[in-house]
């Protein structure tokens, strides 16, 4: 009988599949998982926060029906993961509006505001982010290029957002990770120990 379900959710390449196979290995039987990859936006379905809603509205739904067709080939905990956007493509989105206010694009890269936070039911809910050093080479490499001539306050502005979601997760009770692997493909110890804690493995 399915005892708990838990979604991983974040930007693609972020290593979620990777540590749910991880986790089924270990615990054989009591964990299994399921990958939701849909469509992938290509940034500028991002560019509101009513299509951001809709797009997470419709990746849980499929994820919950997925589940249940599927429900007796797996454990009691159910590892779900959704690529929901592209951070490049969006990222580059974002800073080449030229129409889009500060307060804006910070409500844009959350993608999601407390509120809705606390409707996406969080406490059963890990969000994978690259960390901002990943976004910081991302934006030097483009102000290089020449490619959209991005501000020169544009990393500093990214810093600032990053710091606002983290607290936004932590207000309503819910877990960011930071970057499940880093460069070199290397696992980070402890957001296994925040996977477990979080489906009642200790």
């Amino acid at each position: 009988m399915l005892e708990k379900t838990v979604y991983l959710t974040g930007p693609s390449g972020t290593g979620k599949s990777a540590i749910i196979n991880i986790l089924i290995e270990k615990y054989r039987g009591y964990v299994g998982g399921c990958s939701m990859d849909g469509r992938r936006n290509d940034g500028e379905n991002f560019l509101s926060y009513e299509s951001a809603k809709e797009e997470i509205d419709r990746r849980i739904a499929e994820s919950e029906n997925h589940m249940m067709i599927q429900e007796r080939n797996f454990g009691k905990v159910i590892l779900c993961e959704s690529c929901m956007y592209d951070t490049r493509s969006y990222i580059s989105a974002a800073l080449k509006s030229d129409d889009l206010t500060e307060e804006e694009a910070l409500k844009l890269f959350e993608y999601q505001d407390k509120e809705h936070l606390v409707d996406l039911r969080p406490k059963n809910m890990i969000f994978i982010n690259y960390p901002v050093r990943y976004i910081q080479r991302f934006l030097q490499r483009r102000q290089y290029s020449g490619s959209f001539g991005f501000r020169e306050d544009d990393i500093e502005y990214l810093n600032r957002v990053s710091e606002s979601f983290e607290e936004s997760i932590k207000d309503v009770g819910g877990v960011s990770v930071h970057f499940l692997r880093d460069p070199h493909g290397f696992y980070i110890s402890d957001v296994d120990t925040v996977i477990r804690k979080m489906i009642g493995i200790s």
